[in-house]
């Protein structure tokens, strides 16, 4: 009996420790989950430092421009996307999304994307027209003499950019709010577009300026950063004046060929690089040609001997396809926004469309 006794007492003791052994892998488990998980909130700890902030550009000019200038330190998203007209955009409710989640909008102004107005009704965003400093040349009448476009625009006066180079200047943003009554005017009788031209950003020595008036916004918005934005509006506003010899040099050979674009976008970039702009397939800013203005610039073809007319990708070329036809001219393209396969930077987008109007009017 002792010994049945003994041995009952062993193996019951042998029984506790496997118990007690199994007990404890049991457990083990969880601690291992709550040590992960005190190790992935260490790893993920950095993501809760300052985040970045969110800028929407309207167009791709004013995007590739605030990119450069943000670097690592904004996230900027385009709003319309390349191949789209800005006239004629509609914003889908991915757009709208995109834009509400933005700390700072930047436009172009001037009725040319006022639609961004309607999609941030309800968003506390602030919208930054960035044509602040920039002479705008003033939309001419159809009749009036297209010849001396000079007249509206003096580009010499922004030659020297380094008096842009200090952003404490620009610092207020209330200059803007002089462009953005010009949404206020009513449109010429026949026109669909403000009172002055928009597209200055065809100026490389208005982008220039755009390039401080987006440092300006950023630095508003983000003001720890605003040096580092500076310094990039300083590399920017170099990498610009490196080109533009370059384009000098495609545009003198041409400066007399006469240049007729389709519709009154190139007058800042005409005025800028000499080129000898005599008309627009649509005049003064319009979408649609006239009867009188189709009699005169078929006149203008024929004495001045013009081979070519200036189209834009992604616009439909039937309206000026029988024109064409009918004066024995060449139907090419150029591209005022960029974000196509063929300009990707604003840079680009300055030099390339003078390489099209080298090779178009040669």
């Amino acid at each position: 009996m002792t010994h049945i006794t003994r041995t009952l007492k062993y193996f019951s003791l042998v029984v506790l420790l496997a118990g007690l052994a199994i007990a404890c892998q049991q457990s083990t488990p969880a601690a291992s989950e709550a040590q992960t998980g005190e190790q992935t909130t260490a790893v993920s700890e950095p993501a809760t430092e300052t985040q970045k902030i969110n800028v929407s550009a309207t167009i791709y000019p004013v995007y590739d421009i605030a990119a450069q200038i943000a670097g690592d330190k904004a996230n900027v998203t385009l709003v319309m996307d390349p191949g789209d007209s800005p006239h004629t955009y509609e914003a889908s409710p991915s757009d709208i999304i995109k834009v509400s989640e933005a700390d700072l909008i930047l436009a172009i102004g001037n009725e040319l994307d006022h639609w961004i107005e309607n999609m941030v009704e309800d968003s506390s965003a602030e919208i930054v027209t960035v044509d602040a400093n920039i002479a705008l040349r003033p939309y001419e009448d159809e009749h009036d003499d297209h010849d001396d476009h000079d007249k509206h625009y003096d580009h010499d006066k922004h030659d020297d950019h380094d008096k842009h180079d200090d952003h404490d200047k620009h610092d207020d943003h209330d200059d803007h709010d002089k462009h953005d009554d010009h949404d206020k005017h009513d449109d010429h009788e026949g026109h669909n577009h403000g009172e002055f031209d928009p597209h200055y950003w065809l100026s490389a020595q208005n982008g220039k300026i755009m390039a401080v008036n987006i440092a300006n916004a950023l630095s508003e918005v983000d003001p720890d950063n605003s040096d580092y934005y500076m310094t990039n509006v300083s590399n920017f506003q170099a990498q610009i004046d490196d080109i533009i010899p370059e384009i000098v040099a495609l545009a003198t050979p041409v400066s007399t060929q006469p240049f007729i674009p389709v519709h009154d976008g190139w007058n800042y970039y005409c005025a800028e690089f000499d080129l000898n702009l005599v008309d627009n397939f649509f005049p003064g800013g319009q979408h649609q040609s006239t009867p009188q203005h189709t009699i005169e610039l078929t006149e203008k073809v024929a004495n001045l001997g013009v081979t070519a007319i200036f189209s834009e990708i992604g616009l439909d070329t039937s309206a000026i396809k029988g024109f064409a036809e009918d004066n024995d001219l060449t139907i090419l393209e150029l591209d005022p926004l960029g974000g196509s396969p063929q300009i990707q930077s604003y840079q680009n987008l300055l030099l390339q469309n003078m390489k099209w109007i080298n090779e178009g009017l040669k």
